[in-house]
């Protein structure tokens, strides 16, 4: 069975040992991108790394054009990290202080109190420092990309060309052929709006095959997009296993085995970090797979709220506020009149809390359904003469009820705003 079905299993190792001697390695945009994000060790050590298969890497034209278009955007949102948990780190300083004050205040049997809360303000004073520092870092990369030379230094030379006009044709007739079928790569992006975007991955992989044929030789892809389309997921519900990645999709390996005549290997970072050092007979340091593993987790984690969450809505962003209001933890008796004031407070934090939570899958609905309505309308535009009159007033149709559930949608945002106003004065 193994024989029959190879794509499904991973190479042996003398096969691997011959992919990796000879092999093309190919990162993607995410790959690069999160090079910004990276600790100074692990980020040098990944350049280090880089820089070590210089002779061997190569970039698909689309993966330069969005690495480019995107990393401006990176460094200014670390930057804003920065920036974020800096005041956090204040506000923190100042009401650990606080609480501290008041814990020996009712405990002076505590020893050595004075040097005990020093120590802690030193501690974070350093924190703070540090952040501080990488703030600046970030503001001179605004100025001065750094990180983007040695990347550029990496790749001089070694990027792809652009499609012409007649084979991008005929890639996005192929990509839409693809999101018909769920053939992958690039079918879980069919509803974005964006060309861009939703034709990106399959441009991707269509030069990677391209390049595979022209060199006749095996390629490494290194590729932090975990969706679908590009691995084979456990598909379960249960504790840690929901969405593990298994192995790279079989009909991708399948694909460039047909094609090219030669072996794919498709790595995550974290996993080419850690096989390059069987291999390539690198030396890493052992946090950093660590550290890349977790940052790329706690990314995946928040991406999509942040994406909610930078709504411009100004009645939601002062439930925000309210809700981050600072509220004192002090225990009091519940037969005192300012109990029952925080006891109220708290109440009405929870109701505000309950209604983020909700505002949050309200524009998670919108924008799916915004999404799907643009895409629809995109439909008219460019193939209206190739419609019968029957898949016309269907498309209308669709329409309309997206029209009516996004007015629903947003009456119902409108509804929540209403409700939570009477807490502004909190």
């Amino acid at each position: 069975m193994k024989n029959t079905f190879k794509h499904f299993y991973e190479l042996p190792d003398d096969e691997l040992k011959t992919v990796w001697k000879n092999c093309i390695f190919v990162l993607d945009t995410s790959v690069l991108l999160r090079i910004y994000e990276f600790s100074e060790d692990t980020r040098n050590g990944y350049i280090e790394l880089l820089s070590g298969i210089q002779d061997r890497v190569w970039l698909p034209y689309q993966v330069a054009l969005e690495f480019n278009i995107r990393k401006p955007h990176v460094i200014a949102n670390q930057r804003a990290k920065c920036e974020k948990l800096e005041k956090i780190s204040s506000d923190e300083k100042i009401e650990i202080n606080n609480k501290f004050e008041r814990i020996l205040l009712e405990n002076q049997f505590i020893t050595d109190s004075d040097n005990i809360q020093i120590e802690l303000e030193n501690n974070f004073d350093k924190f703070i420092d540090n952040i501080q520092k990488c703030k600046e870092y970030y503001s001179d990369l605004l100025d001065d990309d750094k990180i983007g030379k040695q990347i550029d230094e990496i790749f001089s030379g070694k990027i792809g060309e652009d499609f012409s006009k007649d084979d991008e044709s005929k890639v996005i007739k192929e990509g839409d052929y693809r999101n018909k079928y769920e053939i992958p790569p690039g079918y879980m992006d069919k509803n974005k709006s964006r060309p861009g975007k939703k034709y990106g991955d399959i441009k991707v992989w269509c030069q990677i095959l391209n390049h595979a044929e022209a060199t006749k030789k095996p390629v490494i892809l290194i590729t932090d997009d975990k969706k679908e389309d590009w691995w084979r997921l456990y598909n379960s519900d249960v504790g840690d296993l929901s969405n593990e990645i298994i192995s790279p999709h079989y009909l991708l390996i399948e694909e460039f085995k047909r094609k090219t005549g030669n072996d794919c290997c498709i790595y995550t970072s974290v996993q080419f970090y850690k096989m390059s050092q069987k291999f390539l007979d690198t030396k890493i340091i052992e946090k950093q797979p660590r550290e890349i593993n977790k940052l790329i987790e706690e990314i995946e984690k928040v991406s999509n709220y942040n994406k909610l969450s930078n709504s411009n809505d100004s009645d939601m962003h002062k439930l925000r506020n309210l809700f981050n209001h600072h509220i004192p933890e002090t225990n009091y008796p519940e037969d005192d009149p300012e109990y029952l004031d925080v006891s109220v407070l708290l109440n009405k934090k929870e109701l505000i809390k309950e209604a983020l939570i909700r505002e949050q899958s309200l524009r998670c609905e919108l924008m799916e359904y915004t999404h799907e309505k643009d895409y629809l309308k995109n439909v008219l535009k460019c193939d209206v003469k190739d419609l019968t009159e029957i898949e016309l007033n269907q498309y209308k149709d669709k329409i309309e009820f997206l029209n009516h559930k996004i007015n629903t949608i947003k009456m119902s945002l409108s509804d929540l705003v209403r409700q939570m106003n009477k807490y502004d004065s909190y």
